[in-house]
């Protein structure tokens, strides 16, 4: 049992260290000016329960796929992009593949992060 909290403590420090702690704080004051793009990659499921409205919506599990190129095909490379999903694992994932492709991508972590900067949900 121990063990298995350890593992559980060690993966969300992992998780939380790839989260810069200012990103969400960035990324809703630059969607809200229009000089960002934020990306929910939640899966539908989870995005029906909430989002940050005007988010694009894009789930993670669909990387790689003919979808996941026209959808980065309908981003512009010279756009500052934040993802985000529940706690920052998956978009981090997202950030990863964006940043291949030559897009300057941000993790903005979990959507609870985004909704404590002050963010339009709906």
């Amino acid at each position: 049992m121990m063990r298995l909290l350890l593992v559980g403590w060690l993966f969300s420090l992992c998780v939380f260290a790839a989260v810069d702690q200012g990103s969400a704080k960035k990324a809703v004051a630059q969607f809200n000016e229009g000089e960002a793009v934020l990306i929910d990659v939640r899966e539908n499921e989870e995005v029906a329960q909430g989002r940050v409205k005007g988010a694009l919506v894009f789930p993670r599990s669909r990387l790689g796929t003919p979808e996941w190129q026209k959808f980065t095909a309908s981003l512009q490379k010279d756009k500052q992009i934040y993802v985000y999903c529940r706690s920052g694992r998956r978009s981090e994932e997202v950030v990863t593949e964006l940043a291949k492709l030559g897009f300057k991508a941000v993790n903005a972590g979990g959507l609870h992060d985004l909704k404590r900067e002050g963010a339009d949900t709906q």
